[in-house]
């Protein structure tokens, strides 16, 4: 199970996706054990979301957002084959 929270608003609010996180963590076995942790996260500004809505100019802020983007999708990207190869090897022959 791959969960991904996305909270719209303050760094105070961002920090509020942790605690889903930790909730899942601490489901009961089998469903803690299909989870993975992604430690990056991506906090758009205020002021971005405001453009995009008002039909403004948003290049700039998610320019800025680029390096966390990328580095929270290469976590992404390198759990999901971490868990493919591993569920591969736990299959029968």
């Amino acid at each position: 199970m791959i969960t991904i929270s996305v909270i719209v608003g303050s760094t105070r609010q961002g920090r509020f996706a942790e605690k889903p996180a930790q909730w899942i963590l601490r489901l009961p076995r089998p469903a803690a054990r299909r989870t993975a942790p992604v430690r990056s996260a991506v906090h758009i500004p205020v002021a971005t979301l405001w453009a995009h809505f008002r039909g403004g100019d948003v290049d700039k802020g998610l320019a800025e957002l680029e390096t966390q983007a990328q580095r929270m999708i290469d976590d992404l990207l390198w759990w999901t084959m971490a868990l493919k190869t591993a569920r591969n090897a736990q299959q029968p022959s």
